[in-house]
């Protein structure tokens, strides 16, 4: 492709490069290197659970796999030409774990929020520590983006008493 389009032989070096922990035998491969397909005319399921524990250690991973879910959630609530928008939640729980330091989750979510609300899609982000969200860079983003922000105050030793006065684990 580099000499057809007359291009540097070293592009299609450095690009090879940059690719190969997506193809063949590199350490994300098994989850890009796929035949995939998806029916474009598949409606939003009602509800929809994603664990993301399983990528949270590995920082590329975990970037790349909200990424893809992200798109993929506004791909299913994107409406369809001449039709309005179905209204709809997406709740993102641990977001001062989930979009913590990454930059490029940061610009991710931003864009996201904002694309999402177009949608119809309400996006709340949710966390135990407030100051996620004036200490981390990821809830910051959905602080400065989101319209509204709620505050509950909680004591833990309050709730428990109750529950267990209730008879409840």
């Amino acid at each position: 492709a580099c000499a057809a389009l007359e291009f540097p032989s070293a592009i299609a070096t450095k690009l090879r490069e940059a690719l190969s922990p997506f193809v063949g035998k590199g350490p994300y491969a098994r989850f890009f290197d796929v035949a995939g397909a998806r029916d474009s005319n598949a409606k939003a399921p009602q509800i929809t659970l994603c664990d993301l524990d399983g990528v949270a250690s590995d920082p590329i991973l975990m970037v790349l796999t909200v990424q893809a879910l992200i798109l993929e959630i506004a791909r299913l609530v994107r409406p369809k030409e001449g039709e309005a928008p179905v209204p709809s939640l997406l709740i993102i729980e641990e977001v001062g774990v989930l979009a913590g330091e990454s930059p490029a989750l940061v610009a991710f979510i931003k864009d996201a929020w904002k694309t999402l609300r177009k949608f119809g899609v309400t996006c709340v982000g949710l966390t135990n520590e407030v100051t996620d969200y004036t200490s981390k860079p990821g809830p910051q983003e959905i602080w400065n983006v989101s319209p509204n922000k709620i505050i509950l105050k909680q004591q833990s030793t309050t709730l428990m008493r109750q529950a267990i006065r209730e008879g409840r684990n």
